[in-house]
């Protein structure tokens, strides 16, 4: 039958009598019987009878000739039964025509659309002498017959295609992707890893324990069974991990998984990430889970794909978005902690991390210091989170390095170790931390600083790292210009300042009004917290304080600090006596500072303080104060600033001090100059306080013409308020004094009462219209007061207060002076008393008679020591242990009859014991005061 046909028919008619079966499997249906062949045309080519099979076939030879089509193809293509079909025009019926293109050319499978029909069309290769191609194509119909269950499954397939699709975010993908697996195939343990590529990590997501999210997980559930699925590249299916396979044995016990199914996500060939599940029930997983769950795997695989690709897109937006605008915070801001804090706005949304802020360099100080505002630390951490960067330190070391510090603890890093940030990295709690440097040209602008990922613990990824350098320097020429032109501003500000300041001290206006205005001035320039000016009064040995000028003191804390008193040796050293400016910037721990100005620390709650003094034609006038409560605030070229301020302030004191002189003015200066002179050689020529408070009085009555007066001193060392007078000349006092002298001594100013008669308070005598009352000061308190009543009203003027201050401030010195050198008189007579007696006791204990009775020793012991010391009578007692009581045996002073009768009587222990009180004690011995003693049984 077969002989008269070529070699290349018979193999033909051979493959489509092979392939019959294979399409009738396809289409659901089997053939049951041979078919016949029948020639075409002048070839003798035989084809089966394809009239019964519902599908679409087409021969296609190489070159695009379609040597067969059945009459199903020709009803879809439109093509008449005497009609020889054309590849191009069946094309053109095709959707899509690459697809069917490919189909012609290479076998393979695709889904295509003829006309208004969806068919699924095959192609296999058909062997022979020459390429042929054919293809098979089914229609596609939808059953409308379902069950419930696969209506259900439908359902579900269809709804989880659409929940996966809603959304480009990728969290939300990996949520719709978990709940609706987690509602296709019930399992204990669900989980999605997703590849990062830059860092070739897989992170873990799984649903939260209500399921309303996805969170991230630090560890996987299934352990090593996804080392062993990565291997595979392929779905593993485990039923049951304990039975013996190459995934059980992988689990090396790390997981409680006893049922487990695992699926790498594939997109165009490359992995994306892995899809888990598993359960603690063995065998709960099968094939028919892994079938169903490989339906939706390559729509999973490819709408996590296109959700990372849409955040990569979205971030990457981002960061160009933050990194242009950063030009933009530039020319936006027109100061420097604004440019800042929009630094800080712009990069935040650009990193993942809860702390980000700037540590600028500052060359002048040496130091590293964090920029406020700093995201994610409170103002009182960023106030003290500086480093120092001495010479040849470790610190400077890092610093010089100039690379990139990443750890993953900055509390225990060696390089935040040598910069001593551990402590504040300790107190911030911060965790993995980036330290970029920022360089503009050579010149190192400081470091940005991003702590603490958003999310927990993790690292980060390289391509974060390369964002952060990348944000780090483009920050860096930004800061850097910045400052350059706040440097600029900062220079002209100045200027203008001194300028200012310059045409106040040549104004009419009063030493006040130019004090003031220009320390408000200063405040404003340098914005610091605190300012104040302190005079040098001569005649008082003080520093006062200008209270017209002080600015940001409480009214409490100046007149606490009204007056700073330094004596003669501590003011050589003080700011004023030196002649030397003063800059620190740790007041509370700089031991530097004099005791004079250790209250001025508690009082005004500075940090950082510059004092300059006031010196015109090498005459110190007093001080000039700015300070401010943050650490290290000033510097040098602010103190060349404040220091020229200051010489054109004491200018301007020295001329208003000038110009009020007068012919007047000038002689009683001289005549109190000096009386000041007498009064002070007779009061160093003086050891004796009443003499010497003589002769102040005196000299006060006849340099102020007062009518009568009296001058007091205290007794310091009592506790009453006001103290006790010791010891008084002149007029009697009162034993209480008026509020208004009680006030003199609290307060330490003087007080002038021109006429009493017009206040609600009583003279101290008769036939007293005004007094005035000094206080002496010594030793930073008042230890005594000048008294000084007038007959007269309005008797008291400025120079008679002028003059009665310095004789005070004269008296405080002689006093002090004679104070001392009675304390020392006292203790030379102590020692000396001291040594009489030693030298006595050590002569009687030579001249003891050991041999001799008890007695008789004792009596001699009871006369060396009324010989040795003031005492006049000494009694001595033996005690018996056993009867607790005291056996006189030997006395003196006594007459012979007390004797006699203390020598006969015996005394209780006990009684004695009454008299040795704690506070009597002294050494071993009991010194009991007469008045003080009781009464002895």
């Amino acid at each position: 039958m077969f002989a008269g046909l070529g070699i290349g028919q018979y193999l033909i008619l051979l493959a489509l009598a092979l392939l019959i079966p294979v399409l009738v499997i396809l289409a659901f249906r089997r053939a049951s019987r041979d078919l016949p062949f029948t020639p075409q045309g002048d070839s003798s080519f035989y084809l089966p009878d394809t009239s019964k099979i519902h599908e679409g076939i087409l021969l296609v030879q190489s070159g695009g000739r379609i040597e067969y089509i059945n009459g199903l193809a020709r009803e879809w293509f439109g093509v008449r039964p005497e009609e020889t079909p054309d590849l191009e025009r069946i094309m053109r019926q095709t959707r899509p025509s690459g697809d069917f293109l490919d189909l012609c050319a290479n076998p393979g499978q695709k889904r295509l659309s003829i006309g208004s029909q969806l068919v699924e069309a095959t192609s296999y290769p058909v062997p022979g002498g020459y390429t042929q191609m054919l293809v098979a194509m089914k229609p596609v119909g939808f059953s409308k017959t379902l069950t419930d269950e696969e209506s259900s499954l439908l359902r579900l397939i269809s709804d989880f295609g659409r929940d996966i699709s809603a959304s480009l975010d990728l969290e939300e993908v990996i949520h719709a992707v978990l709940l609706n697996v987690s509602q296709l195939i019930p399992s204990d343990l669900l989980e999605i890893k997703i590849m990062d590529f830059t860092s070739q990590r897989l992170t873990s997501y799984t649903l939260e324990s209500g399921g309303g999210s996805v969170q991230r997980v630090p560890l996987s559930q299934f352990g090593k069974l996804t080392d062993y699925l990565l291997s595979q590249r392929s779905p593993v299916l485990v039923s049951n991990t304990r039975v013996p396979s190459p995934a059980a044995r992988s689990m090396d016990g790390n997981s409680p998984v006893q049922s487990y199914i695992g699926l790498p996500l594939t997109a165009d060939g490359r992995l994306i990430g892995t899809l888990e599940l598993g359960h603690l029930t063995p065998g709960a997983l099968g094939q028919r889970d892994l079938d169903l769950i490989g339906l939706v795997l390559p729509q999973v695989a490819y709408s996590l794909r296109n959700a990372a690709r849409y955040e990569a897109e979205q971030r990457r937006a981002s960061e160009l978005s933050g990194l242009a605008s950063l030009g933009q915070a530039m020319s936006a801001s027109r100061d420097y902690s604004n440019l800042i804090q929009r630094l800080i706005e712009n990069i935040a949304p650009l990193f993942e991390a809860e702390i980000i802020g700037f540590l600028l360099y500052d060359e002048e100080k040496r130091t590293l210091e964090a920029q406020s505002p700093f995201q994610g630390l409170p103002p009182n951490i960023v106030e003290m989170y500086r480093a120092p960067i001495p010479p040849d330190s470790p610190a400077e070391a890092v610093v010089t390095r100039r690379n990139l510090i990443v750890t993953r603890d900055a509390a225990h890093d060696p390089d935040w170790r040598n910069l001593e940030l551990q402590t504040i990295s300790q107190a911030a709690s911060l965790r993995e931390s980036i330290l970029a440097p920022m360089i503009s040209g050579e010149r190192l602008v400081g470091y940005l600083q991003v702590s603490n990922r958003k999310g927990g613990a993790a690292e980060f990824s390289n391509s974060e790292i390369r964002l952060i350098e990348a944000v780090a320097q483009q920050a860096a020429g930004i800061i850097q210009s910045s400052v350059i032109v706040e440097q600029t501003r900062q220079r002209a500000m100045r200027s203008d300042a001194l300028r200012r300041i310059a045409s106040l001290t040549t104004s009419p206006a009063n030493v006040d009004e130019i004090l003031r205005f220009s320390v408000q001035e200063l405040v404003r320039l340098f914005r610091g917290d605190i300012a104040a000016i302190f005079l040098r009064d001569e005649r008082l040995g003080e520093l006062r304080l200008h209270e017209e000028s002080v600015f940001g003191a409480a009214k409490e804390t100046i007149s606490a600090l009204s007056r700073l008193h330094v004596d003669a040796a501590q003011y050589r050293f003080t700011v004023s006596g030196s002649q030397k400016p003063f800059i620190t910037g740790r007041l509370s721990a700089d031991r530097r500072v004099l005791s004079v100005y250790r209250p001025l620390v508690p009082a005004l709650q500075v940090e950082s303080a510059v004092v300059v003094p006031l010196v015109v034609r090498d005459q110190s006038l007093g001080e000039l104060m700015l300070g401010s409560r943050k650490a290290d605030y000033f510097n040098e070229y602010d103190l060349q600033i404040i220091s020229t301020a200051a010489n054109q302030l004491a200018s301007a004191i020295d001329d208003a001090s000038r110009s009020t002189l007068t012919d007047e003015h000038l002689r009683l200066r001289v005549e109190q100059l000096t009386s000041i002179a007498r009064v002070s050689r007779e009061l160093n020529s003086m050891t004796d306080l009443h003499s010497l408070l003589q002769v102040i009085h005196d000299e006060s009555l006849r340099t102020t013409r007062a009518s009568c007066g009296a001058i007091a001193l205290f007794d310091t060392t009592a506790s009453s308020d006001p103290p006790p007078v010791s010891l008084s000349i002149g007029c009697s006092l009162p034993e209480t004094f008026p509020s208004l002298v009680r006030e003199v001594v609290h307060s330490g100013e003087p007080l002038v009462v021109m006429d009493i008669t017009q206040t609600a308070h009583q003279p101290f005598h008769d036939g007293i219209r005004s007094f005035m009352a000094v206080p002496i000061i010594g030793q930073g308190g008042t230890v005594g007061l000048i008294h000084l009543h007038s007959e007269e009203a309005f008797h008291f003027d400025d120079a008679a207060l002028e003059v009665t201050q310095t004789l005070a401030s004269q008296a405080a010195v002689a006093i002090g002076n004679v104070q001392r050198y009675q304390e020392q008189l006292q203790r030379s007579e102590l020692l000396r008393r001291r040594t009489d007696t030693l030298s006595r006791l050590l002569e009687s204990s030579k001249a003891l008679n050991f041999e001799q009775p008890l007695e008789q020793s004792l009596h001699e012991i009871a006369e060396n020591i009324t010989e040795a010391t003031p005492f006049r009578a000494a009694l001595i007692s033996v005690y018996d242990p056993e009867t607790g009581m005291l056996r006189r045996v030997g006395g003196v002073g006594f007459s012979p009859d007390t004797l006699t009768e203390l020598m006969t009587r015996r005394q209780p222990f006990a009684s004695l014991q009454q008299l040795l009180k704690p506070q009597f004690r002294i050494s071993r011995s009991y010194f009991i005061p007469a008045d003080k003693s009781p009464i002895m049984p």
